[in-house]
């Protein structure tokens, strides 16, 4: 008879695998938009680079996206490491947030395709808002249900995960809004957001260390 512990670590792998998989389809659709140059003179190698030349866009909206998806897929991993209690409301939550990557590759696409329209921009800086405020709303869900190990300091979280989760909505506004003034401006704004993940994964893996 399976036990109340081992019931929610099932639970937890599913929904875990789950977003492993959406992830991968999603990395995997990003990079079909990296298509290969047709050439009118096939051994030319300077019509070959002016091809790939303009397939640059393509290129940085796929790396960017590519960055998204494995900060998220990392702290997604360190967090499922962390809880030890499922609850029905989390399967949503994570769904909810999971939205914002299976439209990543047709805002790349928009992005890679019109790389000097503000509205390409406003789109995907729209998207990626959408994802910060879920993200915020889904980790005060989680807080709410307790779903955290008894050996996780939830303080330390608190002072070093929430404040920065807010921030994300913050810094997409700021995109959206710098994508009227320059667009290049707001790939270097969005690479700050992505900083910010960055440093929010790391305090998960600090805290997972210190529970171990």
């Amino acid at each position: 008879m399976i036990n109340h512990e081992e019931h929610h670590r099932k639970k937890l792998d599913r929904a875990n695998t789950f977003v492993d998989a959406v992830l991968a389809i999603v990395i995997t659709l990003l990079v079909l938009d990296l298509r290969v140059p047709v050439l009118k003179e096939a051994n030319s190698t300077a019509e070959l680079m002016e091809k790939l030349t303009h397939l640059l866009p393509h290129l940085y909206a796929f790396l960017l996206c590519f960055v998204i998806v494995l900060n998220f897929w990392n702290s997604n991993h360190i967090f499922f490491a962390m809880v030890v209690k499922y609850y029905d409301g989390m399967t949503l939550n994570l769904g909810l947030q999971l939205i914002t990557f299976c439209l990543l590759p047709f805002a790349a696409s928009l992005i890679g395709e019109y790389p000097n329209n503000t509205g390409a921009f406003l789109i995907f800086g729209g998207l990626y808002l959408y994802g910060s405020i879920m993200a915020y709303l889904s980790m005060k869900s989680f807080w709410r249900n307790k779903v955290f190990s008894s050996n996780v300091d939830l303080k330390l979280i608190e002072e070093k995960i929430m404040k920065y989760l807010w921030l994300s909505p913050v810094m997409a506004l700021l995109l959206m809004c710098s994508a009227f003034i320059n667009t290049t401006l707001t790939l270097v704004l969005f690479a700050a957001i992505e900083v910010l993940q960055f440093v929010m994964t790391r305090q998960l893996k600090l805290m997972k260390e210190e529970e171990e």
